[in-house]
């Protein structure tokens, strides 16, 4: 006897930003130009420029990066991709004494605020504890999880 689970009556938040692909591709690009003219000691703005430095990493990014015909859209819940100076950004926020953003450490403590906070919003107070939780994640995963600090948040 085959015994079968079906998963279904899914919800979702969507993410404060989201942009095409293409568009996300092209800020990929503009992020490691803005670390290496940061490396250099210059002041310039990534989107700004369009040289040769600009064509050496799209290529590096276009050779190894999903094609947009493969992904359409991207949903953000990070910074404004929108904005073009790396500084007025919280953890892409590219700087001569920080090439990579923000630290690992500050990446994770924002993460996990922010997952607590996805999953008050869709289990708020007079929800009752669903049958399962599955909690999948691509961008990092803290201990306690989001999941796991909910259910004790309401002693499930």
């Amino acid at each position: 006897m085959s015994e079968f689970s079906y998963i279904s009556k899914f919800n979702r938040i969507r993410p404060k930003f989201e942009v095409s692909q293409e568009f996300l591709l092209e800020w990929l690009v503009r992020a490691h130009l803005q670390a290496k003219i940061c490396a250099q000691g210059r002041n310039d703005l990534a989107w700004d420029i369009s040289t040769d430095e600009y064509a050496k990493v799209k290529r590096f990014v276009d050779r190894f990066a999903c094609s947009p015909e493969k992904i359409s859209n991207r949903g953000i819940h990070t910074d404004n991709p929108k904005e073009r100076n790396f500084l007025n950004l919280l953890i892409y926020k590219i700087s001569q004494g920080s090439l990579s953003g923000a630290t690992m450490l500050e990446r994770t403590m924002y993460f996990s605020k922010k997952c607590k906070q996805i999953f008050e919003e869709f289990y708020p107070a007079e929800h009752q504890a669903p049958e399962h939780l599955i909690h999948i994640t691509c961008t990092g995963y803290v201990s306690p999880s989001g999941a796991q600090h909910l259910v004790a948040l309401k002693n499930w």
